[in-house]
């Protein structure tokens, strides 16, 4: 009887040293992965936020668009710029959350969006039916890698603001951190709200662009052509990054489009710009 026993506690016993064992090795594994996927992307852990703050500063009143309440405090470098844009363009999922003390509000993320919509207008990127705005949505998120938990630093948040009417749908991303506007994607779905571009004015869109986010422009402009719309880039961060816009729609002859969709945005550069560009 004794000897039974004994057999089997130490069957027990030994069974539950394999699964510490196997628990073990598993959370390692997970962990480094984990590391692995975060490297990549070029961000780290963050358990607690960052000591920064946002501080909207009072309007100097020269209207030059979204960013004139940004504090130079909550300016990114080059590098954090190009680890959140990885970061965005990593695989993982789109995780709503509440915005931090130091992000912000749904409210002053609305307001730049109406003033980035405004600043589009004056520089004839889109038509005055375009300023219509019959419904607004607006979350906060960050992209989560499907190993991590919990939420990153606080600057690898972005509110995802969208306007919408009958006669455009605009959706624009603005750094929760900063209150920038780093994408904007528009649709105009009348004729009303048609606009005509040139070659030109796209490479003028993106140099404002960098402009607007105090990024160094690295000076070549490389443009694409092609019946269905025009693309104008320009490369910051030595190379890292890149400005992007591109313009679909309708060609009426070599130098004009009737533009149907719009698309400003930052980018990291993945690999060499295809030789299908063209440097001026």
């Amino acid at each position: 009887m004794n000897k039974h026993l004994f057999l089997t506690i130490g069957g027990v016993l030994l069974a539950l040293a394999f699964a510490a064992s196997g628990w073990f090795i598993t959370g390692r594994l997970i962990e480094s992965r984990s590391n692995t996927l975060l490297y990549v992307s070029g961000i780290a852990r963050a358990n607690t936020p960052p000591d920064r703050a946002y501080t909207p500063a009072a309007n100097s009143g020269d209207d030059d668009g979204a960013y004139d309440n940004i504090e130079p405090e909550s300016i990114l470098s080059e590098q954090e710029i190009i680890s959140i844009l990885r970061n965005w363009e990593a695989r993982g999922r789109e995780t709503p959350h509440e915005p931090t003390a130091d992000q912000i509000s749904m409210g002053q993320a609305i307001d730049i969006g109406r003033d980035g919509l405004l600043n589009f207008y004056e520089i004839g990127l889109i038509t005055s039916d375009m300023l219509e705005v019959s419904n607004t949505t607006a979350f906060l998120s960050q992209n989560i890698s499907p190993m991590q938990e919990g939420f990153l630093d606080p600057m690898y948040s972005f509110w995802t603001v969208i306007f919408s009417s009958t006669y455009q749908r605009s959706i624009f991303r603005v750094h929760a951190l900063t209150g920038q506007i780093w994408r904007y994607e528009g649709f105009p779905l009348a004729s009303t709200t048609a606009t005509t571009l040139s070659l030109y004015q796209a490479e003028a869109i993106v140099e404002d662009f960098l402009l607007a986010l105090a990024l160094d422009d690295l000076g070549a402009a490389y443009t694409d052509v092609t019946a269905h719309g025009i693309s104008a880039i320009r490369r910051f961060a030595g190379g890292d990054g890149l400005a992007i816009f591109t313009a679909e729609g309708r060609s009426l002859d070599d130098s004009q489009w009737v533009v149907r969709r719009f698309l400003l945005q930052l980018m990291p550069s993945r690999h060499t710009i295809a030789t299908m560009y063209v440097v001026r």
